[in-house]
């Protein structure tokens, strides 16, 4: 049963790339080690199986795990994520997010900065993922999200849930072989009180740009 679960789902009609191919027996390869076969009936997972979704754009096909989007947000959710009292996690946040940059393929790199009205002294890191680096014949596409949380929280919608969705959109663009140079940020110190409140993270990215960007 298993093994024809996956005859059906990776026999793939002539318009789909052998990277797509690689995604869709990467997912199997995850839900097998996940499950085994005395816990799922045959139409059970078949069902886990098809939560990829296709999206067509020219001659791209991108494609989009709903399956991964819900793991990957119940891990990066799974305890709060502020800077000053949750230092541990946050730091064991940032990590995660570089490593999944690295996963993908992205050229990556960690940006610290200064956070104002801070005592004692303290900084941020921007982690910065890119897609194609060498590709400066276009203005590139920014995708950002921030990965602090207010404190006590573990903020799987503010903002785990964006952070994911842009994990996703850099899988999805590598995977469909897009040429374009895409910029991937990870923002800290979005959710500092008052009277520290600010977009840090995002303003110390902008303030560090240059023609080039």
């Amino acid at each position: 049963t298993f093994n024809r679960t996956i005859r059906m789902y990776i026999t793939t009609p002539s318009y789909l790339s052998t990277r797509i191919l690689r995604s869709r027996l990467n997912l199997l390869h995850m839900l097998a080690a996940e499950y085994t076969l005395g816990e799922l009936r045959h139409e059970q997972l078949h069902k886990l199986c098809c939560t990829e979704h296709l999206y067509f754009y020219g001659r791209f096909c991108l494609v989009v795990s709903n399956l991964r989007i819900e793991r990957d947000i119940e891990q990066l959710a799974a305890t709060p994520r502020n800077s000053r009292e949750d230092a541990a996690q946050h730091n064991a946040a940032m990590t995660w997010i570089f490593d999944k940059f690295e996963e993908i393929g992205l050229r990556v790199e960690q940006r610290s900065f200064d956070i104002p009205m801070q005592s004692p002294a303290r900084q941020g890191t921007n982690i910065i993922g890119e897609l194609n680096p060498s590709n400066l014949s276009a203005t590139p596409i920014l995708i950002g999200a921030h990965y602090d949380t207010v404190p006590g929280s573990p903020g799987a919608d503010d903002n785990a849930s964006g952070v994911v969705a842009m994990l996703e959109c850099a899988r999805a663009l590598s995977e469909g072989a897009s040429g374009r140079r895409v910029v991937f940020v990870a923002f800290d110190a979005e959710e500092l009180q008052r009277p520290a409140q600010g977009l840090h993270g995002s303003t110390a990215y902008v303030s560090d740009l240059n023609p080039e960007d």
